[in-house]
């Protein structure tokens, strides 16, 4: 039986635009080198609000439907379980040309797998994005995931830096992207992968009141 091929990974300048304008804005940093680190004043004043960190969820699940779109899942049977995505994801990510990848390509691919990994996380697990300050980021702020592990207490990971570490171990693999996630958000893992997960230096816990 022949594998069903992976869709071309093509870049829409429309959507590439948005990549970079959120890039700074949630606090990726991937463009840090030419960005002018804002004064503290001018940083409180771009500080985004309640209503902006919502925004930037309903970004996240949205972008993440296009994916799964673009995979052959329709919107109501990954709504519904966003697992389903799982085995088209894992082909479309490992056939992508990654050694060909410009820097676009690499930001619309984390940024894609950063929507699913969050999207994932809050429809499994009630986990939420939140404003974590930041201060040795390019604006002072970055939006993170929390959720309650099972031991009870409040874990904050940045999706973000797990894409990165999954980024760095090839090839890339979905579920123990997911497993890395869980770990580190004190979940147990139901997702089998043939690589352990691993735990991320940037994981922070706090007590739950």
């Amino acid at each position: 039986m022949h594998k069903k091929s992976a869709p071309e990974y093509r870049i829409e300048p429309r959507r590439l635009a948005a990549v970079r304008k959120v890039s700074i804005k949630g606090g990726f940093g991937i463009e840090a080198g030419s960005f002018v680190f804002p004064t503290a004043e001018e940083a409180e004043q771009m500080r985004p609000r309640e209503a902006d960190t919502r925004k930037w969820a309903e970004d996240r699940h949205r972008n993440a439907i296009e994916v799964a779109g673009m995979l052959g899942i329709p919107p109501e049977v990954y709504t519904r379980d966003p697992m389903t995505v799982i085995p088209a994801l894992d082909d479309y990510a490992s056939r992508a040309p990654l050694n060909e990848f410009e820097e676009s390509d690499w930001i619309t691919l984390h940024l894609d797998l950063v929507s699913f990994l969050a999207d994932f996380l809050t429809q499994k697990y009630d986990a939420r994005w939140i404003l974590e300050d930041d201060p040795e980021g390019p604006v002072g702020h970055r939006y993170v995931i929390e959720a309650t592990g099972f031991d009870g207490q409040t874990h904050r990971i940045d999706p973000v830096d797990i894409v990165r570490m999954e980024f760095s171990s090839p090839p890339i693999e979905i579920a123990r992207l997911l497993a890395t996630a869980e770990l580190n958000l004190g979940l147990a893992s139901h997702i089998n992968s043939d690589r352990p997960a691993a735990p991320c230096p940037a994981e922070k816990t706090e007590t739950s009141t």
